[in-house]
Order: C-alpha cells, then sequence, then structure tokens
C-alpha cells in the first residue's frame, strides 16, 4: 500500500467510525466556556474558603487569649 491509499482508507475509517465522536464547534465552545466558569468559581470559593479558616483560627486564639487573660486574673482558692 502507497502513503495516500493508507490515508484513504484511515479517512474512510474516521468517517464511518468516528463519526459518533464528533462535537460541534458551537458546543465544544460552550463546553470550554463553562469549564473555564467554573476555573474561575473554584479559585474564589477557595480564597473565600481560607479566608473563611483564617478567621475561624484568629477568632479561637483570640478566645483562647481572652479566656487566659479571665483565668489567670482569678483569685486563687487558696
Amino acid at each position: 500500500m502507497t502513503e495516500n491509499q493508507v490515508l484513504e482508507v484511515v479517512k474512510k475509517a474516521i468517517r464511518e467510525e468516528g463519526s459518533h465522536l464528533y462535537i460541534e464547534h458551537e458546543t465544544h465552545f460552550r463546553h470550554h466556556e463553562f469549564i473555564s466558569e467554573l476555573i474561575k468559581w473554584s479559585e474564589v470559593a477557595k480564597g473565600t474558603a481560607c479566608k473563611a479558616i483564617i478567621k475561624a483560627i484568629i477568632g479561637v486564639l483570640i478566645g483562647l487569649i481572652v479566656l487566659g487573660f479571665l483565668v489567670w486574673g482569678r483569685p486563687s482558692g487558696g
């Protein structure tokens, strides 16, 4: 088989067997838009989650400091 014959056979096989894999350009473009928006949303959510976790840790630390001052400043029972 020559190279051209191989190319023709491959093209024919793709047309016959690969037609179910074809995605319209508009659909493909919308998929990429959706994925792009999903990535943007996940970055925002990740940033929001990190901020919330940091605020919670800071709140707990402040609470422990205040609790420590209350316990330390309390007169002993002795």
